[in-house]
């Protein structure tokens, strides 16, 4: 296969050596803090107006992005989840902008990408592949993906970013910093270690391809002649540990198939596919795909499938964890803070230590999550707005007396996926009756 000719990148250069990424971060980390403080004694100082404050907070949060974005890897991936997982114990306006990370589009140029695939394939393999895309159709954190033709057939191909791979626990102690000074500006004592502990397990899994090619393997297996969902097939000859050749899937994109979602009956069906999906991977299955970006998912309006792309951030959870989730939902919806608190302390998910205003905000917070699945509720709107203000201010009132409690570490990528899944049918404006779907769950014999 020829070289193509290049064509400018959207991206400046992403650092690949750990002293390169340190010196970005810790650099980023240092303006952070002090803007920080600065934000504080002004406002003590000459009572600082509140788009003031608004206004260095937003320059905070955008330093912070645009240092990670560069980076790309294991510390842009951490910032993705920092905005979903902290978005309760971080100021408002830095999560917000760290939001931005998920739709980060910078990619590297041709001649890099044909370099490393000549590097991984070798030149017999490399020179099979035909009319590779000059630019990426999409790209991401560790990697970007273009599309070719092998032996005829239109492919697929994920190239993993150079370097990534050797920088994870660097990147994640420069980030971990990074949080632990914003969290102690703000007098918070959270435990960092699970969540970093799981961040890194993950990005340890993502980051080799020949992982995310097994774990395909089984979806295809689990999905099997379903009709619902479909599932990209490997080439095993062209795929490494940091390339992997796919079929290439057609389907529509979900952020352009959102903005004309055609009639109630497709909607409707397009909800229950997300939901099924949901409740299979962990309910049934015990593997679920946690990454929840948009990009990971096609639909397809002429046979009404799913189409599932990424397998790299796929957590298998025991029947026994299973059970224990089970529960303490059951408890939730029976109104049994009690039990309710016991089984939160055995799942690590709060901290027994908390003081009694911080058990019931937590209890009270549980009950609003199981309300969607109440009866009463149904069919529950999930693009109501009374809802989501209600769940966000007892969340911020939660997260504001917290003063012990990390998020539980086996929760923080399931975690993700629910609230990506939420938030994609808040945007398709669904009302749907979804205490059928407790009911179906509650029946599972745990």
């Amino acid at each position: 296969m020829k070289p193509q000719n290049k064509k400018k990148s959207k991206k400046s250069s992403i650092p690949t050596t750990s002293l390169g990424r340190a010196g970005k971060l810790f650099g980023t980390g240092l303006a952070l803090i002090g803007k920080e403080v600065a934000v504080r004694t002004l406002d003590a100082v000459t009572r600082l107006a509140d788009d003031d404050r608004l206004q260095k907070r937003l320059a905070q949060a955008t330093d912070l992005v645009n240092a990670l974005s560069q980076m790309k890897g294991a510390a842009m991936k951490t910032g993705q989840l920092l905005s979903l997982e902290f978005s309760d114990l971080l100021p408002p306006e830095v999560t917000e902008v760290l939001r931005k990370l998920h739709d980060d589009s910078t990619f590297l140029p041709i001649d890099q990408i044909q370099k490393i695939l000549m590097k991984e394939l070798g030149r017999e393999l490399f020179e099979q592949i035909k009319d590779l895309s000059e630019e990426p159709v999409s790209a991401a954190s560790i990697g970007q993906v273009h599309s070719a033709f092998i032996r005829g057939e239109k492919v697929a191909i994920k190239i993993q970013f150079p370097g990534v791979d050797k920088t994870i626990a660097a990147d994640l102690a420069l980030v971990k910093q990074t949080l632990r000074s914003v969290l102690w500006l703000q007098s918070k004592s959270v435990p960092l270690e699970g969540f970093f502990e799981e961040c890194e397990r993950v990005l340890r899994q993502e980051v080799d391809y020949s992982k995310e090619a097994r774990f395909l393997a089984k979806f295809a297996d689990l999905v099997g002649t379903s009709t619902a969902y479909a599932v990209p097939k490997v080439y095993e000859d062209f795929s490494s540990k940091r390339v992997l050749v796919l079929s290439y899937m057609e389907g529509q994109r979900l952020r352009d198939w959102l903005k004309d979602p055609g009639t109630e009956a497709s909607r409707q069906h397009f909800a229950g596919l997300v939901l099924d999906l949901l409740f299979k991977e962990f309910f049934e299955w015990g593997l679920v795909q946690t990454d929840p970006n948009f990009g990971n998912f096609l639909f397809r309006q002429e046979d009404g499938r799913l189409v599932l792309l990424d397998f790299g951030a796929c957590n298998a959870y025991s029947k026994k964890f299973r059970g224990e989730i089970l529960s303490l939902l059951r408890a939730a919806m029976a109104r049994d803070d009690e039990t309710l608190l016991r089984l939160a302390a055995e799942l690590s998910i709060l901290d027994p230590r908390e003081s009694d205003v911080t058990k019931t905000g937590f209890c009270n917070m549980m009950q609003l999550i199981v309300s969607v699945f109440r009866e009463e509720s149904q069919p529950f709107n999930f693009a109501d707005s009374d809802y989501l203000n209600r769940i966000r201010t007892t969340t911020l009132s939660f997260a504001a007396s917290v003063k012990y409690t990390a998020p539980a570490k086996d929760l923080i990528f399931l975690n993700r996926k629910l609230g990506g899944m939420f938030h994609l049918l808040k945007d398709l404006g669904i009302q749907r009756d979804i205490n059928v779907s407790w009911r179906k769950i509650d029946a599972l014999g745990f």
